[in-house]
């Protein structure tokens, strides 16, 4: 998986809802994310709504696995 190309023009966001990528900032524990790689964020919907309005993100990792634990694992910024 590449960096979007369009890269140059996303810019930061605080609400996870207007998020398209994520950018890895900090690997703080291992987690199959690259530091300083961009991201596409991904929505699963078959999730509890009232904890997760906006589905449960996750990316798809280094390895092709669907890895929900970024946000808990590497300091991250939300990207639109």
């Amino acid at each position: 998986m590449s960096n979007p190309q369009h890269i140059e023009n996303l810019i930061e966001t605080e609400k996870e809802s207007e998020a398209k990528y994520i950018r890895v900032d900090r690997v703080l524990f291992n987690s199959g994310v690259t530091e300083g790689r961009v991201y596409e964020l991904h929505h699963n919907y078959n999730v509890d709504r009232d904890v997760f309005t906006n589905g449960e993100a996750f990316v798809i990792d280094d390895v092709g696995r669907n890895n929900y634990s970024i946000f808990m694992l590497c300091k991250t910024t939300l990207l639109k």
